[in-house]
């Protein structure tokens, strides 16, 4: 279940209720929408509704929001596999695929694996393990969208990390790289923001 209200609605700690509860009944509206959208974008944003449906009431019924941090896991380096997804090596499928190889050989590693199955060479293995070792990305706060985005369920991690590893790498912004990967439409992200 999601926990992180002010997250969602794009707030920072320490909000008024009455401004989270004018904040979740605007996004909630703006999500729910019909007007001129297609039906394929009204159905995209179905996860999104459903997380804050649940998210809001979770924050009802504990009266706040939990003060765990959300961005305590989050790491500022990119894992290997969002390397090579960024740089058009791998597709977040061929990531999957490996990983469920790793899943059933425990103790070997991922780029191993990567070689071993043809993904890519040593060398490339040695290249992007010094790239992903120089990449910062940084820390997502609330007002930084692409994290709403993930708890919303319409991104994953991964996806949030590979676009914004293309964002510093191309210089374009964070809403070009994910609806150029076809992630969203631009209709789904005005709709959210």
């Amino acid at each position: 279940m999601v926990k992180h209200l002010l997250l969602l609605l794009g707030m920072a700690d320490g909000a008024k209720v009455a401004d989270i509860k004018k904040h979740y009944a605007r996004l909630l509206d703006r999500l729910s929408k019909r007007d001129s959208l297609p039906q394929s974008v009204h159905d995209d944003l179905q996860p999104a509704r459903q997380r804050l449906s649940e998210s809001y009431e979770h924050w009802k019924k504990i009266g706040a929001v939990e003060g765990d941090s959300v961005y305590d896991a989050l790491n500022t380096t990119p894992k290997l596999g969002q390397v090579l997804v960024a740089s058009d090596i791998l597709s977040l499928g061929e990531v999957i695929a490996v990983l469920k190889l790793q899943e059933e050989a425990p103790g070997q590693r991922f780029g191993e694996l990567l070689v071993q199955t043809g993904f890519i060479t040593v060398e490339e293995l040695d290249y992007f393990l010094q790239l992903q070792r120089i990449i910062e990305l940084p820390l997502d706060h609330p007002e930084r969208w692409g994290q709403r985005l993930v708890e919303l369920g319409l991104i994953s991690q991964d996806q949030l990390k590979v676009a914004l590893i293309e964002h510093r790498r191309e210089g374009n912004t964070l809403r070009s790289a994910i609806i150029n990967r076809g992630w969203l439409t631009s209709e789904v992200l005005d709709r959210i923001f």
